[in-house]
């Protein structure tokens, strides 16, 4: 959908441009759709906490990964002499 909104065929409701509308209206829509919004932004939260931890889970993986493989060459090079 243009203007960056998006819209449900057949749901009766569409978010556009940060506002939503219920058409056809009636309680039950509204709800839903408040519902569906929630689950959004929880869900939301929780891939951003899931991504934070994967950084620095890479990030420990990267470092710990570094400190072996010095520490391989480190006893390649004793072994070696």
């Amino acid at each position: 959908m243009a203007g960056g909104g998006w819209r449900v065929a057949g749901g009766g409701w569409r978010v556009a441009s940060g506002e939503w509308r219920v058409a056809g209206g009636g309680r039950r829509e509204s709800k839903l759709v408040a519902s569906h919004l929630s689950l959004v932004a929880r869900h939301s939260s929780f891939v951003i906490r899931h991504s934070s931890f994967v950084i620095r889970h890479s990030s420990f993986v990267i470092r710990h990964s570094s400190f072996v493989i010095r520490h391989l060459v480190h006893q390649a090079a004793r072994n070696g002499s």
